[in-house]
């Protein structure tokens, strides 16, 4: 399912903070959810979370979805 995110919301370029961006393995909680999307409409996303081994899985998903460059912290 594609993501329909009119260009008046302005998301595009702009960077996004996501908070508890990791998730257990490869699954999806919402904090991972919000990057993947995020990332999907155009925003370069910064992934935090207690776990830096946990956001850079989120980093590579992103990637590997083949949206921009991203951080985990």
């Amino acid at each position: 399912m594609a993501v329909e995110v009119p260009d008046s919301w302005g998301l595009t370029g702009k960077v996004a903070v996501v908070t508890g961006g990791g998730a257990a393995g490869d699954g999806i909680g919402n904090g991972r959810a919000a990057a993947i999307l995020l990332a999907r409409v155009g925003a370069q996303v910064v992934v935090v979370d207690r776990d830096e081994a946990l956001a850079q899985r989120t980093v590579t998903m992103i990637a590997e979805d083949g949206e921009g460059v991203q951080l985990s912290v």
